[in-house]
Formats: C-alpha cells, sequence, structure tokens
C-alpha cells in the first residue's frame, strides 16, 4: 500500500466492492414448490425396533438375576504383575505400609529417649 492512501479512501474502495456484490448476488427467497414433507419412517422399520424392544425386555425379565458357575472367577487364585511393578519397590517402601505410632520411632525409640534424658540431666546441672 501506498502512504497516500487513508481511511477514506479505504472506505470508498469497500464500498464499491460491496455495491458490485449486491447487484450480482441472487436474492434470498423461498424457493417456490411444494411445502417439504417430513418423511416418517416405514411401517416395517417401527415395526421391527417394537419387536426388538419387546424381546429385549421379555428377555431380561426372564433370565436369572445370579451369575451361573462359568461366569464365577476365583480372585483369590489369580495373580498379575504389571512389566513396571518393580518401579514401585523403593528404597523404604516398609515405612510407606506400616502404621506409624504417634511420639515413638521404631528402632530408634530407646535412643532417642536416653538422649532426650541426658540432656534433660545436663540442663539440671547446669541450672543448678
Amino acid at each position: 500500500m501506498t502512504q497516500d492512501m487513508n481511511d477514506n479512501d479505504l472506505r470508498d474502495r469497500f464500498r464499491v466492492l460491496r455495491s458490485d456484490v449486491e447487484r450480482t448476488a441472487p436474492p434470498y427467497r423461498r424457493p417456490a414448490g411444494r411445502p417439504v414433507r417430513v418423511r416418517l419412517a416405514p411401517v416395517w422399520v417401527t415395526v421391527a425396533a417394537l419387536a426388538t424392544l419387546v424381546a429385549g425386555a421379555v428377555w431380561i425379565a426372564t433370565r436369572d438375576g445370579a451369575p451361573s458357575a462359568q461366569t464365577l472367577v476365583a480372585l483369590d487364585a489369580t495373580w498379575w504383575a504389571g512389566p513396571t511393578d518393580f518401579l514401585l519397590a523403593t528404597p523404604g517402601i516398609e515405612l510407606l505400609r506400616s502404621v506409624p505410632t504417634i511420639g515413638a520411632i521404631e528402632g530408634a525409640a530407646d535412643e532417642a529417649s536416653e538422649e532426650i534424658n541426658d540432656t534433660a540431666e545436663r540442663t539440671e546441672r547446669i541450672r543448678s
């Protein structure tokens, strides 16, 4: 674009383009002819759908609710390990799988209590 163009010139150019398009565009009107008729499904499709629904309802109502012996699976006899299970075996996993006791650390409780008692005794000696 050249620098001597301004907004008014651009507006005039678009006005000319719009008038050209309006002149050549066909008018918007509803096509003449028969009104559009809504087509319904053929009767045989409706009958087949209803028959399928009735057959399904009868099948559901008459089947036994308990699973058969063939569908039962002994879940306690099955075991599956994923190919990436080894990634879950991290150091210290036993700490995550155990329930902590508040106020005590397993294995270090005796050492910690002795250290606390020693510190308390030293503090009493310093104060007196």
